[in-house]
């Protein structure tokens, strides 16, 4: 192993070797390359001078529309008129030359005895079709004829233009007034000739006809009266005429 003062005195000797040199520049340790410093002047680089676009900002003109207003839509609630069937006595149905209240002469049976069940309750009595000639109404028009009855009330349904059809009505005090059913113009059983005159002043009043009895022909029937007061009414085509 080498002293400390053996490694000193090689290097001083290393030293001496490379102090004669001209250039004056160290000289080169072994393995080591040694590299003039290369002056470099620094490259300065101009920076591109870019003018700034300016871009405006793109103006849009903001489309202005107007609120679509919308009316609110009312509606009016929908108030279903109440069906009201009168009482006996205090029905809407009038007796007149067309039929009774809204049922016209020529209304189809089922139609009809649907809608007079409807306001005065089911009928008390149906003959059925049985034939004109030997019917209970006497000789009718047509081939066949049906009485339908309700209280005092009695619907006739027959055939005098060839299809089965209302086309008469009577009504009868017998076995009582069940419905009070009057004429447009107030005129109902019990009433008088003297009130008949004066709500028919047109009316052919005949008292103690020879064939009929008494009676009135009016523009919404014939009337029967019995001492001096209407015990029956007819209207629409009448039987045994």
């Amino acid at each position: 192993m080498r002293s400390s003062a053996t490694v000193f005195a090689i290097v001083l000797g290393v030293s001496a070797c490379t102090g004669g040199s001209d250039s004056g520049a160290p000289a080169a340790l072994p393995g080591v390359v040694s590299t003039s410093a290369q002056t470099t002047s620094p490259v300065t680089t101009t920076p591109e001078t870019t003018s700034a676009q300016t871009t405006s900002p793109a103006t849009t003109s903001a489309e202005t529309t107007s609120p679509e207003t919308t009316s609110p839509v009312t509606t009016s609630p929908v108030t279903a008129s109440p069906v009201t069937t009168s009482p006996p006595g205090e029905t809407a149905l009038v007796l007149h030359q067309n039929g009774i209240g809204p049922l016209s002469f020529g209304t189809g049976p089922d139609a009809a005895i649907e809608f007079i069940a409807g306001a005065l309750g089911p009928a008390s009595d149906d003959t059925g079709w049985v034939e004109s000639f030997t019917s209970p109404f006497g000789v009718c028009p047509g081939t066949v004829v049906r009485g339908v009855t309700f209280g005092s009330l009695t619907l006739l349904f027959g055939d005098p233009d060839g299809s089965r059809e209302f086309y008469a009505w009577s009504y009868s005090a017998f076995g009582g007034d069940s419905f009070g059913l009057v004429t447009a113009r107030g005129v109902g059983l019990g009433a008088t000739a003297d009130a008949i005159a004066s709500a028919y002043p047109g009316a052919d009043i005949e008292l103690e006809n020879e064939v009929f009895g008494s009676f009135a022909d009016t523009i919404d029937g014939r009337f029967f009266l019995e001492n001096d007061a209407i015990s029956g009414m007819y209207g629409g085509t009448g039987c045994g005429e």
